[in-house]
């Protein structure tokens, strides 16, 4: 596995914004999207490679272990990850966790949705999150529709990213494909900055109001907790 990077911080969007968790960030994306926040995370090629245990030794030697906590899951895209290290990782955590009494991990993962995988509907997971990129259901059509269903099915989050009419207009496309309450999208505003941000939420707001939406900022713009103050991998 290529892992980018990895630090303690606090989830900065969508369902468990605010809560403090270890980010496993792993590389590789083929999407690319022009507004990417995590660029450096897009080649393959990019950060560490690191067997199944390195990730159970970074879990085990971190802060998350005495006082508890939400692994997340994110890149790139994870779902580049193969499902036997997917099976062996969860099975290695589980086991890591009863070692510890009254420990509880609760996973997270942050994915496009290229593709679905099915480890990640297993108990060791509370929240997915699926992030539909407009690039990619231009260019895969009515396959990538029923991966986001497969999602939709397994209680995912569908989180939107809205900067324009264009952005807008592709939620609403996404919507009439898929089912699946308004409780469980969640819509963010398009940036790099806070000035950008702002401009976009006026989307967001329009759209939240129309279909009864959940809406999130991104903390880790606002507050630059991603690179900026990522607080190490302890």
């Amino acid at each position: 596995m290529q892992v980018q990077e990895v630090f303690r911080s606090w989830q900065g969007e969508g369902p468990n914004a605010g809560c403090r968790a270890l980010f496993i960030r792993f590389t590789g994306c083929p999407i690319k999207c022009d507004w990417c926040d995590t660029k450096r995370a897009w080649g393959k090629e990019q950060g560490e490679k690191k067997s199944v245990q390195d990730i159970i030794d970074i879990v085990e030697s971190s802060k998350i272990i005495r006082h508890g906590g939400r692994i997340i899951f994110t890149g790139g895209e994870p779902a580049l990850v193969k499902t036997y290290d997917w099976k062996v990782m969860i099975q290695r955590l589980a086991i890591l966790e009863s070692q510890y009494f009254g420990m509880t991990f609760k996973g997270e993962v942050e994915t496009a949705g290229i593709r679905f995988e099915p480890t990640w509907t297993l108990p060791f997971f509370d929240t997915i999150n699926v992030s539909p990129k407009r690039k990619w259901w231009e260019q895969k059509g009515k396959s990538y529709v029923r991966v986001i269903k497969k999602f939709v099915r397994a209680s995912a989050h569908l989180k939107f990213v809205l900067g324009d009419t264009d952005d807008f207009n592709f939620v609403q496309e996404v919507m009439h494909e898929v089912y699946i309450s308004p409780s469980k999208v969640w819509l963010m505003p398009r940036g790099t900055t806070l000035k950008e941000m702002r401009k976009s939420m006026v989307f967001v707001t329009e759209l939240a109001k129309l279909r009864g939406f959940s809406i999130s900022d991104r903390m880790q713009i606002v507050l630059g907790l991603d690179g900026n103050r990522r607080l190490g991998t302890r």
